[in-house]
């Protein structure tokens, strides 16, 4: 197994996204990226960078989330649930779920995925 890990393991970032990323924290913020006032206003013509309007998004969307999960916060994913207006968000429910035990947990199908395609089905069935 361990070639296809490492095909499929994260690949990076960017220095640009993972500074964007902080910016998010920092600020307290889901908004574009920050250049600093004058190149905001350059940019974006206003001195703070323009938040991103999630409600555009439109698509029905499922969040998954697990409680061990040490890169992703739950709290940010109930958040993310409540700011996009057809999300919901699913807690996986072995409490020690983490994120990578999304891809590679024996336990894996019976978590998440199983439910996952059961949504799918349903979505498609809605169309």
């Amino acid at each position: 197994m361990f070639p296809a890990f490492l095909g499929h393991h994260m690949s990076g970032a960017s220095l640009r996204q993972v500074t964007h990323y902080g910016q998010s924290i920092r600020f307290g913020t889901f908004s574009r990226f920050h250049y600093g006032h004058i190149q905001n206003l350059y940019t974006y013509g206003r001195v703070d960078p323009p938040p991103y309007n999630l409600n555009l998004v439109t698509a029905r969307s499922y969040l998954h989330y697990g409680l061990g999960d040490l890169e992703t916060d739950y709290r940010d994913i109930l958040l993310l649930e409540e700011l996009l207006p057809n999300a919901r968000a699913i807690q996986v429910p072995r409490p020690g779920f983490h994120h990578i035990d999304f891809i590679w947990s024996m336990d894996a199908r019976e978590q998440v995925y199983e439910t996952a395609l059961q949504m799918m089905r349903e979505a498609e069935r809605l169309q």
